[in-house]
């Protein structure tokens, strides 16, 4: 599914655009007004999310293709209903296309059964003594719709009177026919009555023939006695099945397994579009995949100012992309927005750390201290009270540990400062091991979560797990190494875009 934002100054203009592009079968996702903000020259717009499945647009880029700059014009005049009808029409002009190049691969000539001679069989005592199944015998001449048929099974006895009867009731349906068909079916039944009395003047070797026959028989029904003693199961049940998922909405279960969402909560979405999309419209993909990502878009909380607060706090475990982030946001406001602002640390465990970041604000042309004990804090509360933001980096704080290492909780930003806590979570981790470090950091008041690390993984199904599991707001995300340029701020949109996997990462190591 293609999940596209468009800006234009009336809702018309937005809509035109959208049937441009996307074509006749779009969705609209979510439509809202924008007062002199930002857009077209400052002036008020229209901001419209609309989607649409792959296999609409590419057969809307099908039909549109060939056709040359005044035709295309005249298709984008059509109505929605038009353009549709022109799409399926397209369509099945090429079916049709398809169907009348394909050339038949040979010439039947039907020639009546009775008109072809088979060869000559082979009958005798010597070659039925060599077999090792007693065969069952069959002519069938169809004569003006009425079949003859004599089987002769084993274990059935075949006097010279029974096949001298035999052959008597064929001769009496050969009376119709000429006498070339007759001379034809009466040789054809020679071999029959051959076969049947070297049967009858062979009881013995019948007798041996059908002992063996019921060894193998046996044989069988002992193998199969025990292939049903294992428990089989030849029916491959569709994903989500043991959970109760309907085989229509697998597909969607399964696509939300696999970009990372947990069961418990593709579950909880298969649920809502049982209770909130038509029994109809669950057939179909385009109105499923349009349904979660407006239900996404609905229960996503991101942050509305990323700016707000002076104290902007970076916390999380060791190998998230703390300092990292930390300097990204800080190319951001200070390169970007043109702020005032200066660069601390209190993590002086790490080997190198201070000289990183010291690099950094030399680079940026922005102060740098390092924290050293909780009174430097009244040391910056005076120093650096004319700055706009002052952004801190944190040590990986061990609470379980904590008596044994109680300057990285002593020397952080004390309360009256309100600092806003940002909690840094690399989307390599696993939910179980995120969710049991932000259980920790959650006593020191978290405002939102930065998300790192989103190129190394194809899997982005921890964004929607870890908000519903902690109710924190999205701050940004960090896609890649390079500064500033790999970073951005989160929107509703880009949550959805991620999920579905509806574009590819610009830098090296796109998803």
């Amino acid at each position: 599914m293609q999940v596209k934002k468009y800006e234009a100054k009336t809702m018309r203009e937005a809509l035109l655009m959208i049937k441009s592009e996307l074509g006749p079968e779009a969705v609209i996702l979510s439509a809202k007004n924008n007062a002199k903000r930002y857009g077209l020259s400052g002036e008020n717009s229209v901001e419209v999310t609309a989607a649409v499945s792959e296999e609409s647009l590419r057969k809307k880029n099908f039909a549109v293709k060939k056709l040359n700059n005044d035709k295309q014009k005249v298709f984008q005049d059509y109505g929605a209903k038009e353009q549709k009808v022109f799409i399926e029409q397209a369509i099945e002009n090429k079916r049709r296309k398809v169907v009348e190049d394909v050339q038949p691969v040979a010439e039947v000539t039907a020639v009546p059964y009775i008109h072809i001679q088979d060869e000559a069989p082979v009958y005798g005592r010597s070659q039925i003594q060599a077999t090792t199944q007693v065969p069952t015998v069959a002519t069938q001449t169809n004569v003006d719709g009425r079949l003859i048929a004599s089987q002769m099974a084993p274990g059935n006895t075949y006097s010279e009177q029974k096949v001298t009867s035999v052959l008597s009731n064929a001769k009496k349906a050969f009376g119709e026919l000429s006498e070339e068909e007759k001379s034809i079916q009466q040789n054809a039944l020679v071999p029959v009555a051959s076969t049947l009395a070297t049967y009858d003047t062979n009881g013995d070797q019948r007798e041996e023939e059908i002992g063996r026959l019921k060894q193998e028989v046996e044989s069988l029904k002992l193998i199969i006695n025990k292939f049903n003693q294992v428990p089989q199961s030849f029916v491959s049940l569709h994903p989500g099945a043991h959970e109760g998922v309907p085989f229509e909405l697998s597909f969607m279960f399964e696509k939300l397994k696999k970009t990372g969402v947990n069961s418990n909560n593709a579950l909880e979405i298969i649920k809502h579009i049982q209770e909130g999309l038509p029994k109809d419209k669950q057939l179909k993909k385009p109105y499923v995949d349009a349904f979660v990502a407006q239900f996404i878009l609905k229960n996503t909380d991101v942050v509305t100012d990323p700016f707000a607060g002076k104290y902007h706090v970076f916390y999380g475990s060791a190998g998230e992309g703390k300092t990292t982030t930390l300097v990204k946001f800080a190319s951001e406001l200070s390169v970007r927005k043109r702020k005032n602002i200066a660069v601390l640390t209190t993590d002086t465990k790490k080997v190198g750390s201070v000289d990183q970041l010291k690099v950094y604000c030399q680079i940026l042309n922005v102060p740098f201290a390092v924290i050293r004990r909780p009174s430097d804090w009244d040391i910056v509360k005076d120093k650096f009270s004319q700055y706009d933001h002052i952004l801190v980096d944190t040590p990986d704080i061990n609470f379980k540990n904590i008596v044994n290492d109680p300057e990285s909780v002593e020397n952080l930003p004390p309360s009256d400062f309100l600092p806003r806590n940002h909690f840094v979570q690399s989307m390599l981790s696993k939910d179980e091991r995120a969710f049991e470090k932000v259980n920790h950091y959650k006593k020191l008041n978290l405002a939102d979560v930065i998300f790192t690390k989103l190129d190394e993984t194809s899997e982005h199904g921890l964004i929607y797990n870890f908000q519903k599991q902690f109710n924190l707001p999205i701050h940004s995300f960090s896609i890649g190494d390079s500064i500033p340029e790999d970073y951005e701020f989160a929107t509703k949109e880009r949550v959805v875009d991620l999920l579905f996997k509806l574009t590819k990462m610009t830098n090296k190591k796109g998803i």
